[in-house]
């Protein structure tokens, strides 16, 4: 995945200066944020109230106009141009309402069974299919076949059952895994999947957010701003 897409446009020469709007706004949420990590150091002060409030007064406002944004597109727009299906979710989404009155409130639960089932219908193949059949077989035909190489096929096959063994919490099987003579597998389990956990951290949270601070934060705020003030200046 290409983490570095400034570095590219930069030489390209494709970055330009910020604006004067942006830098304004930029210096602004900046001090926003500073402001709202001071409560460790100095505690609750008016900076951080007003950090806070900002942040959930724009957050609010935000999701706000994206959901009558999401409703207006998705919904009303294309019941006036005649697709008249769209009338039952509009009547299931307005029964949801319905759960604040105590008289009409058994109306909810039929809109919320008819919701939930066809989500978990649509939901409940696709990841079967995804998560566990495909790597099930995957696994098995990557050990038969012994590829890419028989070490890493034994040790990927090993590796799977004993994680899968270090969480079955089913107290009727579980017990010779955690208190038996089996128990040595469940603690290989915990090692592999430490050692999983380690390597997804030290990837995503160590190298690419290192792409991302070199490449963005640099070229896109500190050197931007540093050329527009130099722009204003001169």
């Amino acid at each position: 995945m290409d983490t570095l897409p400034i570095l590219r446009e930069r030489k390209q020469g494709q970055v330009n200066k910020m604006e004067p709007f942006e830098l304004v706004m930029m210096i602004i949420g900046s001090l926003l944020a500073i402001f709202a990590y001071s409560y460790p150091f100095v505690g609750v002060t008016r900076f951080y109230l007003l950090a806070e409030c900002v942040y959930v007064a724009s957050a609010s406002a935000m999701a706000f106009w994206i959901f009558v944004e999401s409703v207006g597109k998705g919904l009303f727009i294309p019941l006036s141009q005649g697709e008249l299906w769209l009338v039952i979710p509009l009547i299931l989404g307005v029964l949801t309402f319905i759960r604040f009155s105590k008289r009409y409130s058994w109306m909810f639960n039929y809109s919320t069974a008819i919701v939930f089932g066809f989500s978990l219908g649509v939901a409940v193949a696709p990841t079967i299919q995804t998560w566990i059949i495909s790597p099930t077989v995957d696994l098995l035909s990557r050990t038969t076949s012994l590829q890419p190489d028989p070490a890493s096929a034994i040790l990927v096959f090993v590796a799977t059952i004993a994680s899968l063994v270090y969480f079955l919490y089913s107290s009727r099987w579980s017990g010779p895994f955690y208190e038996g003579r089996l128990r040595w597998l469940s603690k290989l389990g915990r090692i592999f999947v430490a050692i999983g956990i380690g390597y997804l951290l030290a990837k995503v949270e160590v190298l690419e957010a290192t792409d991302w601070a070199l490449g963005n934060i640099w070229y896109m705020v500190i050197k931007r701003t540093i050329d527009t003030l130099i722009g204003l200046v001169t």
